[in-house]
């Protein structure tokens, strides 16, 4: 399915100044770009074309790429000035017109020019004339050393993630009186010479720096446009071909894949420009451009994980269920971020994304707080009601001293206690996060819950103490019981005469 539709391509694939020929760098922000690139990620091409002024240059990027840059008539001998750029939709490519060579020594500009096309591009086209061949060695030997010693510099030593430049030489105006092999071996035997010149002169060891693994050389030939329009149209659709696009996972090294996603690209350029008078390293560049927009990542991960858990987390719900929402809210937001950073450097990436988890992790501490509060609570009233039963039994009873109603009452403190760390522990998600200071909060309440108790149990034990004092003093032991008897019935008589005396 196309990233866009055909009406939008117009407006995609404007031709623009992005050097002028004062070098300064232009670009504005345009919302249809940023939406349509950010699609393509960094399945594309940056394609710029080296060459000398007035060898056809434009011509050849509008032939390959059908772009509509301008070029030379009548009246302008030279049409690009700086670097125009062009989006190629059908070959899903940024092409840079730069600026041609004009012969001899280049100047500084053409340096400069030179270096932002190397350090940028994941393609080079040389433009060359058949008859240019024979002095390409000295014609273009600064040229080609800028683009060796950029390569050199593009990237650290160890970057995993370092590409091969695809480097073509174009020989125009064919007429097959040259022999094609001797040529290439010309062209390839200049550029080596030049790769050892600039390895020795940075003090680079050739053996552990091979050509090959920075440069994927390769020629084509096109006949005259004039004078073979036929075979020059047939070739040059074959070198679009070369250029077609091709699926981001295709496992053809060829397969488009730039350095920077598509929607950085600009920013990027403009910082490799701003710094192009120096050393140009692609390596400091991605993991700059990394670490300033996973930090944006970062954040809308967050604002993702706390909708989730507004969403999902219920700090009531039982601990195995919480656990488990809290598990998928962190996973989510995880992959949520994992999707975002996935096309920037995975170092960066991956020291922001262990920023991010300590930021997930913090966020569900929160809510795992308030679900450890709710379990306080439960805690504490399924504690009352313990005390509340436990009262029931001992009365109207005879009251229960202390000795043995305080371990009853440590008994049930230390059950509920027990019940309450064994649930907040089942719904923590990470083991780091302690709930001893939850658990002192319970203790606290609960101990202030029977301190009414505690304090009526004071005068109790005091009751209790008394009435065992009372109870306790010795009875005279009954020993002569006829006699108390026969005493007993004497004043029995004496009553009785008594009353029936009168």
């Amino acid at each position: 399915m196309a990233l866009v539709s055909e009406t939008q391509h117009a407006s995609l694939s404007a031709e623009k100044q992005l050097i002028d020929s004062r070098l300064n760098f232009y670009h504005e922000e345009d919302t249809k770009w940023a939406s349509f690139a950010t699609q393509v990620g960094t399945s594309y091409r940056v394609v710029s074309v080296l060459g000398s002024q007035g060898t056809g240059c434009t011509t050849l990027l509008n032939d390959i790429f059908g772009t509509q840059l301008p070029t030379m008539s009548s009246e302008v001998s030279q049409t690009t000035i700086g670097v125009r750029q062009i989006w190629s939709p059908e070959l899903r490519s940024l092409v840079l017109d730069v600026q041609g060579a004009s012969g001899g020594k280049p100047s500084i500009t053409e340096n400069k020019l030179t270096q932002f096309a190397a350090a940028c591009s994941s393609d080079l086209i040389i433009n060359l004339k058949q008859d240019e061949v024979c002095r390409h060695s000295t014609l273009h030997r600064g040229m080609i050393s800028n683009v060796c010693r950029t390569l050199l510099e593009r990237y650290d030593a160890h970057d995993s993630q370092r590409t091969r430049v695809n480097v073509l030489y174009v020989i125009r105006d064919w007429d097959e009186t040259a022999n094609l092999e001797s040529a290439c071996a010309a062209i390839t035997r200049a550029a080596l010479a030049v790769w050892g010149d600039i390895s020795s002169e940075l003090e680079i060891d050739t053996e552990s720096t091979p050509f090959h693994e920075f440069f994927r050389l390769d020629f084509a030939t096109l006949p005259h446009k004039i004078l073979d329009p036929t075979a020059y149209t047939s070739q040059v659709a074959a070198l679009a071909e070369r250029y077609s696009s091709q699926t981001a996972d295709s496992a053809e090294e060829s397969a488009p894949r730039n350095d920077v996603p598509l929607q950085d690209v600009y920013e990027h350029m403009r910082r490799v420009w701003t710094i192009v008078r120096g050393r140009v390293n692609i390596s400091d560049e991605r993991r700059s451009l990394a670490d300033r927009v996973c930090p944006v990542f970062i954040e809308s991960a967050l604002q993702f994980a706390k909708r989730c858990i507004k969403e999902k987390i219920d700090v009531e719900a039982k601990a195995d269920d919480f656990k488990a929402s809290s598990s998928q809210t962190q996973n989510e937001a995880m992959e949520h971020y994992d999707r975002l950073a996935a096309l920037y450097d995975p170092n960066i990436r991956q020291k922001h994304r262990v920023t991010l988890a300590g930021a997930v992790d913090m966020v569900l501490l929160k809510c795992y707080l308030h679900h450890v509060k709710s379990l306080r609570t439960i805690a504490l009233s399924e504690f009352k009601q313990r005390v509340t039963a436990l009262q029931r039994t001992i009365l109207p009873m005879p009251p229960m001293p202390s000795k043995i109603l305080f371990p009853k009452l440590d008994e049930l403190k230390g059950d509920c206690l027990k019940v309450f760390r064994e649930l907040a522990i089942a719904a923590r998600l990470n083991e780091q996060w302690t709930i001893e200071e939850q658990a002192a909060a319970l203790e606290l309440t609960m101990d202030d819950a029977i301190a009414p108790l505690k304090s009526q149990q004071a005068a109790i034990d005091l009751s209790m103490e008394r009435s065992a004092a009372i109870f306790s003093r010795p009875i005279a032991p009954l020993t002569d019981i006829p006699k108390m008897i026969s005493d007993s019935a004497g004043w029995g008589r004496m009553v009785a005469s008594a009353i029936w005396g009168r």
